[in-house]
């Protein structure tokens, strides 16, 4: 193969890799983005707001914070869309030079063809793709492991080669704590090596921790967070879902036999197995390439929670395995390796160009947006427990739930429209009737939505409160200013919000107790920050009620003729005489009401 052929070759296949990578990138930013983009791009914008190199976040080392800072340094502040956008380049950008490192890696162990046809696995592989359309470390860890791996390939007893594999095991832990796994395959093999056996693991292990600390210094600086941020992640890894808890072997299987073939292909995955058996005289260089994939297998096996990206550092590796076994194939019969070859890049490709197609074309969450945005009123209020939606403040009032239980459905019950996916129960939704449904063609187009917009009335019975009694911890001789009718004036608390602050209403008599709104009139800043509800029959035994927000905060509530209000719904209504608000937490500013109401409310 001329060097010219190969140079064609190669960037062939960089193209492919780029266009898949690079297609779709903006889809789903109209939305609010996945809480784990939030927690980079939100983060670096702390450190320029800031003017260092703290990240104030511990859930992941510190590197991928620093590689992003000036890269966003030239965008314009608050972060928006924009800001999500160049990261998942960024991203996506790592993706492509991996493939380049595989090209190097395969091509060190075999040949050129070795190298392309890795390159070419890699580049199509449907897991290295899809998660290069999100912010997420795993496709610049895998670049970095790449790194290490190209590094630990030239160890050859000497010294110096150990303080740069060293280097590379550093820099991929930085970027995310499992990178830690490339130790397995340095100690791999070095072990096969005899000369400074023993002052290379040591300096390569000094090396490590010494380049770690320099890329991801807040770790230790900030010890005690460092350790609090290491805890949570391993405790949300720890979660038990609805399966139920897996025990070790379980998941080691399910990472074996589900993970693993959805990485770079089932055809391919057996191409690599092949690939050992065929360097099997050649065992020692290529041991490290089988290691990096079995030790994340070991580490990640100890969480409930399994992920196809967590096993993305030992994926370049594994495709050049694939292609020293095309290469052989080759070699023996050229037919039969090109129908392998094809067989192993094809099948993937088909599945990866599907993916590209759905994030290309608008998904189920644009399709509902664009609806509602054409049909819905102004001022409607809307229950849904999609928080990504990003209908944005101003035209509609978003409520959110956690789900469509019973205090879900109180939520559905005060508002105008419903979207919910449509495995909800629809009985939760009386009076509400279908007016659309997203349906994707793809899982990664999201989630299959209906709206449901009000068909029935809701009506509001709103108690007299003429011959009530209010009372509160401080500032009583403004009480009467809860019942005036005047949204101009107001009973406010005398300092700041701080636990313990109450104000309570008596009723001439025990009422069915259904919600409590709070009217704020000239000065909605003035809602209470953390609220609980203790109910009473006698006035001397107060119990605590569940409750759920009927409306969303204040400052994103849709200016109407009723003003901004505080609705408080009892998850199950209630019969008290005695109502009891108190504040729960300390906050800011003062807690201020102009009205109260207590009210029932009923679908006719």
């Amino acid at each position: 193969m001329t060097p010219r052929v190969r140079f064609a070759l190669l960037a062939a296949i960089l193209a492919v890799a780029t266009a898949l990578r690079f297609a779709g990138l903006a889809n789903g930013l109209r939305h609010t983005p996945f809480i784990d983009e939030q927690f980079f791009v939100a983060n670096v914008e702390g450190m320029l707001q800031r003017g260092d190199l703290d990240p104030q976040f511990h859930m992941y080392p510190g590197f991928l914070f620093m590689i992003l800072k000036p890269i966003l340094w030239f965008l314009p502040r608050p972060f928006g869309a924009e800001a999500y956008l160049v990261t998942r380049q960024v991203v996506a950008a790592f993706g492509v030079a991996t493939v380049v490192l595989v090209y190097a890696l395969g091509a060190r162990l075999g040949s050129a063809r070795v190298g392309l046809l890795a390159a070419a696995i890699l580049a199509v592989s449907p897991v290295a793709v899809t998660v290069a359309h999100e912010v997420r470390p795993d496709v610049v860890l895998g670049f970095f492991a790449m790194v290490a791996l190209l590094l630990i390939a030239r160890i050859d007893g000497d010294w110096k080669r150990d303080v740069l594999a060293g280097l590379g095991i550093g820099m991929a832990t930085a970027i995310k704590f499992t990178g830690v796994a490339l130790v397995f395959a340095y100690v791999a093999r070095r072990a096969t090596l005899s000369s400074n056996r023993w002052r290379g693991m040591l300096l390569a292990g000094a090396v490590s921790f010494a380049t770690y600390a320099v890329l991801s210094p807040y770790s230790f600086l900030h010890f005690d967070d460092f350790v609090e941020g290491v805890t949570l992640q391993k405790s949300y890894h720890d979660e038990l879902r609805g399966r139920g808890p897996q025990g070790y072997i379980t998941i080691a299987l399910v990472y074996l036999w589900n993970v693993l073939p959805g990485e770079l292909g089932g055809a391919a995955l057996i191409a690599a197995l092949i690939g050992l058996w065929v360097t099997r005289k050649d065992w020692r260089a290529t041991l490290p390439l089988i290691v990096l994939p079995l030790a994340l297998i070991i580490i990640l096996s100890t969480a409930q929670i399994h992920r196809n990206r967590y096993l993305l550092p030992g994926l370049g590796g594994l495709a050049v395995l694939a292609g020293l076994a095309l290469d052989s194939l080759l070699e023996r019969s050229r037919g039969l390796g090109i129908a392998a070859t094809l067989l192993v890049i094809g099948l993937p490709l088909i599945d990866t160009t599907q993916a590209v197609a759905a994030y290309r074309c608008p998904n189920t969450m644009d399709r509902v947006l664009d609806w509602a945005n054409a049909n819905l009123k102004d001022g409607s209020r809307i229950a849904t427990n999609l928080p990504r939606l990003g209908f944005g403040v101003g035209r509609f009032e978003v409520v959110p739930v956690d789900d469509w239980d019973t205090a879900g459905r109180r939520v559905a019950d005060n508002a105008d429209v419903v979207i919910a996916p449509v495995t909800a129960d629809r009985a939760a939704f009386p009076g509400f009737v279908r007016r659309f449904v997203a349906q994707p063609q793809h899982p990664l187009e999201g989630p299959f939505l209906e709206v449901l917009t009000r068909v029935a009335p809701h009506v509001i019975t709103t108690m007299n409160l003429d011959n009530a009694q209010f009372d509160a911890s401080e500032n009583g001789a403004a009480l009467s200013l809860l019942n005036d009718g005047d949204l101009n004036t107001r009973w406010q608390t005398e300092g700041t919000q701080r636990p313990g602050m109450w104000m309570q209403i008596t009723l001439p008599a025990a009422r069915t107790i259904d919600s409590i709104e709070f009217s704020l009139g000239a000065r909605p800043n003035q809602w209470g920050r953390h609220i609980e509800v203790t109910l009473s029959q006698d006035g001397q035994t107060w119990m605590p009620v569940r409750i759920i927000s009927g409306r969303a905060q204040p400052s994103e509530q849709v200016a109407t003729g009723g003003g901004h209000t505080q609705l408080f719904l009892l998850v199950e209504p209630a019969l008290a005489r005695g109502v009891r608000v108190r504040i729960a937490e300390r906050g800011e500013p003062r807690w201020g009401i102009a009205e109260v109401s207590l009210r029932s409310s009923a679908v006719r």
